[in-house]
């Protein structure tokens, strides 16, 4: 018989948007099983101040003072990166502070699993916004692919944080840094709890690579679209559909459509 464990329930009224079990989430709660085994639940909570102001009485000030203080660190990274690149200073974290800004922060909760060879906690996937700031306790469960096509596991460290680069940066980096394909697996024990501040742009922002970053000996990669473009077309699919799609805005891939 399937083992099972119900999950911690979160609820957010009526505001919250179900989708279809196995399928990234842009603002809900999410449920879904552990391959044949288990269940993992999310919640996706749109961090605009109006999303904000509607869940006044759910969402504590504390949570609120996390998500502000792991915005301004992502903020901080992005402008570190533009002055490694000799950029300028907000050239990146303007996506994250701009009104409108489409960032996100999501709780994870994964049950043990007395078997996790048998199961996975979620996907492979990449991150498709700019950068993933994520924190967990002190159970293990992320890996992060290597470039020879090997899952290596992340140490948990509850006192810091990991960062991820997600699609967006590889545009906007012309490749330079490249977006990480990772997953979470299941642990036999412990539950697993983990948080996720996605920075992201604004829909109606284009994402484009800086002329500075583009020159003879490296010309544009990537073709300039909508974040709202490469969303949609992110969580129209399931985890396992969604490698390769970057390719299809590659400048090479010219009249390559995209749903």
């Amino acid at each position: 018989m399937p083992w099972r464990q119900k999950p911690r329930s979160y609820s957010l009224c009526h505001f919250l948007r179900k989708r279809e079990q196995g399928q990234l989430i842009p603002m809900g709660m999410a449920t879904g099983v552990l391959a044949a085994m288990g269940t993992w639940v999310g919640l996706n909570i749109c961090c605009s101040d109006l999303i904000f102001n509607m869940f006044n009485n759910v969402i504590s000030n504390t949570a609120s003072k996390y998500i502000s203080a792991t915005r301004k660190l992502a903020c901080d990274i992005l402008e570190l990166l533009a002055e490694g690149l000799g950029l300028p200073e907000k050239i990146f974290s303007s996506f994250l502070t701009a009104e409108g800004s489409d960032s996100a922060f999501r709780l994870n909760h994964y049950p043990p699993c007395p078997d996790p060879s048998n199961t996975i906690g979620f996907g492979e996937h990449t991150d498709p916004q700019i950068l993933t700031v994520l924190h967990s306790n002190d159970v293990g469960g992320l890996q992060v692919l290597s470039r020879d096509g090997k899952w290596v596991t992340v140490s948990p460290d509850p006192s810091s944080f990991s960062i991820n680069i997600g699609d967006c940066m590889q545009v906007l980096t012309n490749g330079r840094f490249k977006s990480v394909r990772h997953r979470a697996v299941t642990n036999t024990l412990r539950s697993r709890i983990s948080m996720m501040f996605f920075g992201a742009p604004a829909l109606d922002a284009t994402i484009a690579t800086p002329s500075q970053l583009v020159d003879e000996d490296r010309p544009a990669q990537y073709l300039p679209f909508l974040w709202s473009q490469y969303k949609k077309s992110i969580y129209c699919l399931k985890l396992g559909q969604t490698r390769g799609l970057l390719q299809k805005f590659q400048a090479s891939m010219v009249g390559v459509g995209v749903a």
